[in-house]
């Protein structure tokens, strides 16, 4: 569930749908590992089979950078 891509993606959730991605987890009594939930996690899923979990991460840690850029993040690398 990564919402900080939603921001620099250009693209937007109601928080209805992590609240029902949530609720249905909290739920569950065998719940997957994880849960798409939104355009921005389609658009992720697409690219892991395309590039590496390093690739990936480096992905994710720069739209949440684009999204927050007065956060501090840990170091690249």
């Amino acid at each position: 569930m990564i919402c900080g891509s939603c921001i620099a993606l250009g693209t937007t959730m109601p928080p209805s749908m992590m609240a029902d991605a949530i609720l249905d987890a909290m739920e569950s009594a065998e719940p997957p590992t994880r849960y798409i939930v939104g355009p921005d996690a389609e658009q992720l899923l697409g690219l892991k089979h395309s590039k590496s979990d390093r690739e990936l991460d480096a992905i994710i840690l720069g739209a949440y950078r684009a999204a927050d850029p007065a956060h501090k993040f840990p170091a690249r690398g």
